[in-house]
């Protein structure tokens, strides 16, 4: 009986049944815990900056910019509560703000390379996990 749980669960991590399913347009993050999609594109980067109706979990997408720049991204469109991650790359520094469905106030950081987006909650948990210390909304880490 023991020898064939061990066979199941060989062949089970063998053919990665357990392995994080990502959506169409999205590819496994290089640390396996979520699904990454990247836009570069300044035309696909100003329409997600403006809408995004929702995220399935472990979903993130992160729009990148070659210029360090004031970046704000709206809730005003979006109907799901989101963790915004600014990322000024040259510092380096962290920014996280909580964004509330339907908010007409703009989620800004004055100097970003990168904004990330996911469901609320996730990207705070990965700050944390980073930095190895608890990490909150509205704070700036070096």
């Amino acid at each position: 009986m023991k020898y064939w749980i061990f066979c199941v669960l060989v062949v089970a991590f063998s053919t990665n049944i357990f392995s994080i399913n990502c959506s169409d347009g999205f590819s496994v993050h290089p640390d396996g815990n979520a699904c990454l999609k990247e836009i570069i594109s300044e035309k696909e980067k100003s329409k997600e900056l403006s809408f995004t109706q929702s995220l399935k979990k472990n979903h993130w997408v992160r729009l990148v910019w070659y210029a360090r720049d004031k970046r704000c991204y709206s809730m005003e469109s979006t109907s799901t509560p989101l963790d915004i991650m600014f990322l000024d790359m040259t510092t380096p520094k962290i920014h996280i703000v909580k964004g509330s469905p339907y908010s007409r106030k703009n989620l800004c950081f004055p100097a970003a390379h990168v904004v990330l987006k996911a469901n609320s909650g996730e990207l705070l948990k990965d700050c944390e996990k980073i930095l190895r210390r608890s990490c909150r909304y509205g704070e700036t880490y070096p």
